[in-house]
């Protein structure tokens, strides 16, 4: 599918369905989860992420629930596969399987561990070379930076990077995105930080908790991009009394989140841990006094 050209974008990272008592992928609950999608303001889908539990995941598996989503989207809505490697030619083995599987975009992300020459090559080598739009993607998963914030901006000005997803790090930031040129999708990383992320420039959202409820995420997006803040807040407010206990208990907590909205995503995969009766009943009181539930 087309991706759109104008904002607000929001895509959600998707999580990842497991059938027990072996935990086979569940491609008929990803296939009804996308159905669901399909009535939302989502704009696209993230597959492979850490919110999809991309380490429990095997190569194979990885390209079937593309499949899958690609099949049950019917191209109403686009799909983003992700990929973290600093290996380019890894990148371009996988970029080849996920294009051919029904991937319309593919999210770099930064790859950590490089020397700042080899991080600028990394993406000079590999973008040219990706026939779909590029989103990269800014987080280390607790790692220090992976380059300097003017490395970063240069990588946003190559051809090809459609969308870039912003670091919780505004200082640096405040260095980035006016760097980043004018057209692109430049997007939030976390429900809690929405407000923040607009006001330095984001025009959008790649987010977990948009796969939870989109709809309260573009009310928020919608109404800082019309400098409308004063209303944001309140629908800010209101995610972060939600999210904020079901990100406390890992994957468990986030995939119970999704299933108290009606999406179907059980349990992680084993060997994380199941949540109990006392931590489902906390998450549950933080969605109904965010108006979400009854």
């Amino acid at each position: 599918m087309p991706i759109p050209d104008s904002p607000p974008l929001v895509i959600a990272p998707m999580v990842t369905p497991f059938r027990q008592p072996d935990e086979p992928v569940d491609h008929d609950a990803i296939a009804r989860n996308v159905e669901r999608y399909l009535d939302t303001p989502l704009s696209g889908l993230s597959l492979g992420s850490g919110t999809g539990e991309e380490t429990s995941l095997s190569d194979t598996e990885k390209l079937e629930i593309v499949k899958t989503v690609h099949a049950a989207l019917g191209g109403e809505m686009f799909i983003q596969a992700g990929i973290d490697t600093p290996s380019v030619a890894r990148t371009l083995y996988e970029v080849e399987r996920y294009v051919a599987a029904g991937a319309d975009s593919i999210r770099l992300r930064v790859p950590r561990g490089l020397l700042p020459e080899a991080f600028t090559a990394y993406f000079e080598e590999a973008v040219p070379r990706i026939p779909v739009p590029v989103l990269v993607i800014n987080q280390t998963m607790g790692a220090p930076p992976a380059a300097p914030p003017e490395r970063i901006a240069a990588v946003t000005q190559i051809d090809n990077v459609d969308f870039y997803v912003m670091s919780g790090d505004f200082k640096m930031e405040s260095v980035i995105i006016p760097e980043v040129p004018k057209g692109k999708h430049i997007l939030a990383a976390n429900g809690r930080v929405i407000m923040p992320s607009i006001a330095v420039g984001a025009n959008g959202a790649h987010m977990l908790f948009g796969g939870m409820s989109p709809e309260l995420c573009m009310e928020i997006i919608t109404r800082c991009l019309d400098d409308r803040f004063a209303e944001a807040k309140e629908f800010q407010d209101r995610l972060a009394i939600a999210e904020g206990p079901a990100m406390r208990y890992g994957m468990a907590g986030v995939k119970y989140g999704h299933d108290l909205m009606r999406y179907e995503a059980g349990t992680p995969r084993r060997a994380s841990a199941a949540l109990g009766d006392a931590e489902k009943a906390e998450i549950s009181a933080g969605f109904r006094a965010a108006g979400l539930i009854d």
